[in-house]
Parts: structure tokens; C-alpha cells; sequence
């Protein structure tokens, strides 16, 4: 969930209709919190002054990139466990694919389009919502 408020803080504020104005930033972060955290934030809470990777070394509204990374890997991973994991050849041959795919494709095409060709849809959020016991 931390990351969650994280990323969708780091969009929000570099997203249009955010005015960047004394105190917006928090604001949103308290509100982005308030309907995301299983808790509400501290009134003191100032984390959002420290959080440097918002607001330098280039992440720019980037950081919602590891929640992707997280969906990207469990959808991936969730090809294996809907397969027969029992059936050697199975796994096998769905090992090759994500080979031929994923890491051989690698750069040379969007990752999209990488992803689709080895999971045959593109990515959803359904196998990390149930690993995480969301669901």
C-alpha cells in the first residue's frame, strides 16, 4: 500500500489539473493517503519533503514504475502457475517462450508488445493483487 500512495502521488503532482502551489503537494499526498492507506497519515507527517525521488535524480513521474514492475512480474510468473507445473514438458516449452520473448526480444521492441507476445493478452494487475492477498 506504501508503494501504491507513493506512485500515485508522484502522478498526481506531475499530472495536469495539479497546480503547483505552497502546501498542493502535501495536500494531495493527505488525500491520496487518506483513501489508499489502511491508515490516515499523522497531521505532522512530512514524509513527502524528504521524498527526493520524486523531485530529483530523474524519476520525474517514474516512480509509479515499480508498482508496474511488480504487475509486470506477477503476470509473467502467473503464466507458469496456470500452467500443469507437474508436466516437465510443459514447463519446459513455456520457459522457451519467455526466452524467445521476453529476454531475447529484450529493447527491440516496446515492452508492450514483448509482453503480449509471451503472455498472449497484455498485462493485468489480477495475479499481483492475489499474490499480495488482495484477492
Amino acid at each position: 500500500m506504501r508503494q501504491l500512495i507513493f506512485a500515485r502521488t508522484d502522478l498526481a503532482i506531475h499530472s495536469p489539473p495539479f497546480e503547483p502551489k505552497a502546501g498542493a503537494a502535501a495536500d494531495t499526498f493527505r488525500q491520496i493517503s487518506l483513501r489508499t492507506s489502511p491508515t490516515a497519515p499523522l497531521p505532522e507527517d512530512r514524509f513527502l519533503n524528504g521524498f527526493a525521488h520524486i523531485f530529483a535524480g530523474g524519476y520525474a513521474a517514474g516512480y509509479f514504475s515499480y508498482k508496474w514492475a511488480e504487475v509486470l512480474s506477477a503476470d509473467g510468473f502467473a503464466a507458469f502457475e496456470e500452467g500443469d507445473l507437474a508436466d516437465e514438458k510443459s514447463v519446459e516449452a513455456l520457459g522457451r517462450r519467455y526466452a524467445r520473448t521476453v529476454m531475447g526480444l529484450g529493447g527491440s521492441k516496446p515492452a508492450a508488445e514483448v509482453f503480449e507476445l509471451f503472455r498472449g493478452r497484455g498485462p493485468t494487475a489480477t495475479a499481483l493483487l492475489r499474490h499480495d492477498g488482495l484477492l
